[in-house]
């Protein structure tokens, strides 16, 4: 199993192009009205965690694959 740099870096930039969005559209949504500061606080600190879980994933599959593909991870595990 190859991890394709090409393809990790085009979601990467997907994921934070949404994340962005997502963030204007909530702030938006909060100085038209639609939402008071309580609901916008909760609903930013749940946008950031799942993005930075989807991030810290993707970096830790990183180390994985790039073990396994060295064969050191199979050393640690014996």
């Amino acid at each position: 199993m190859a991890f394709d740099d090409d393809r990790s870096d085009t979601l990467a930039q997907a994921r934070r192009t949404a994340f962005q969005n997502l963030i204007r559209y909530m702030v938006r949504l909060r100085n038209e009205g639609h939402m008071d500061d309580q609901a916008f606080d909760a609903l930013v600190r749940q946008a950031a965690a799942s993005y930075s879980g989807a991030e810290i994933s993707e970096r830790i599959e990183k180390v994985l694959v790039s073990k396994i593909s060295s064969g050191r991870l199979r050393e640690l595990l014996q």
